[in-house]
């Protein structure tokens, strides 16, 4: 316990400059939470977060977001379950239009409220599964965030993202992008 009664991450007693930089920032955060907590009357600043968000797939992301660029189809998921989860409705338009042939993140993610669907069929890999972004490797985790965008935005019928998947990759062979992954990292 700290000096405010609130639990610190652990750093098992060998502390690592990682552990350090945690352990501050922790500090940082909990000098803005009150030491009485029963008083506070927390609100979700709902038109806050949408303002974000929305900034975020009409114009795209701020250039710092550029090291991202391998997390696309995450990146399309959060703005997306975002949306949902503040129950805020999208517009066919802002679903689907397709993805501009840019390589950089600020262009390529949703700009102009385009292309929730397309950007992330943009980075289906041809032999199955999707990678971080277009032509990028495809790998497990980024393949979870597509379907699961195309789960919010997509529909059935062409153009829809549903069809497009390459089921038959994934259903007879779903340890292939796994083995491609792995096959890169072991050289």
């Amino acid at each position: 316990m700290g000096e405010s009664g609130r639990k610190h991450s652990p750093n098992d007693s060998y502390p690592t400059p990682t552990s350090e930089l945690h352990a501050s920032t922790e500090r940082i955060l909990a000098s803005y939470v009150p030491a009485d907590e029963s008083e506070v009357d927390y609100e979700l600043k709902k038109n806050t977060h949408i303002q974000f968000i929305a900034r975020a797939m009409l114009q795209g992301f701020p250039s710092k977001y550029i090291s991202q660029d391998a997390s696309q189809p995450w990146l399309v998921f959060w703005i997306l379950q975002s949306f949902s989860i503040l129950q805020v409705g999208l517009d066919p338009g802002n679903k689907q239009r397709s993805a501009s042939s840019s390589s950089r993140l600020t262009k390529l993610i949703l700009p102009g409220g385009d292309r929730a669907i397309d950007t992330v069929l943009a980075c289906q890999h041809p032999d199955g599964g999707f990678g971080g972004g277009p032509g990028q490797f495809a790998h497990l985790l980024p393949t979870y965030a597509a379907v699961c965008a195309l789960a919010i935005a997509g529909r059935s019928g062409p153009g829809g993202g549903w069809d497009e998947i390459d089921r038959y990759v994934a259903h007879t062979d779903p340890a292939s992008v796994y083995r491609r992954c792995n096959s890169v990292l072991k050289g």
